[in-house]
């Protein structure tokens, strides 16, 4: 199986708790257009038992990203069928985050470099801001995105 590890740094300005809700936030998101995650470790410090960094793991999407099949210079350019149905694929994408949790998530970072393909052309959403919540229930962005970075396979 091939697996994406993103590691995201803990901020003494976030608790502990705000993290875990951003980890739970993360396994929510299940659609078929958006990459899932598949679980999370803790990096902790052996002193004191705080947590140092939280790994999070993530389906293993081929990197193929839409602006390459667009741009592509040689015969892997995507048709015009294709590429609508890929358009289609990055609608229900957003509209899940939008629509398919509570509170809704609102974006305005989504990048063509962060829409994947599939080895079947199917499209996969591999970046998306995530908010934290800082003790006051106010919204903090901390400007990590989850997405394919650090590839590994196992």
């Amino acid at each position: 199986m091939n697996i994406t590890i993103r590691g995201m740094k803990i901020r003494k300005k976030h608790s502990p708790q705000a993290y875990m809700h951003h980890v739970e936030l993360i396994s929510k998101l299940r659609h078929s257009h958006l990459v899932s995650s598949l679980g999370h470790s803790f990096d902790c410090n052996q002193e004191d038992s705080s947590v140092n960094t939280i790994f999070l793991i993530f389906e293993f999407v081929q990197d193929k990203s839409l602006r390459s099949r667009v741009s592509v210079s040689n015969g892997e350019r995507l048709c015009w069928t294709q590429r609508i149905a890929a358009t289609i694929g990055v609608v229900k994408g957003v509209q899940f985050l939008h629509t398919g949790i509570v509170p809704g998530l609102y974006s305005n970072n989504l990048k063509i470099t962060d829409i994947l393909l599939d080895n079947n052309h199917n499209v996969k959403i591999s970046s998306y801001n995530l908010p934290i919540y800082a003790e006051n229930k106010r919204m903090v962005y901390n400007g990590t995105s989850v997405g394919v970075k650090g590839n590994l396979q196992a």
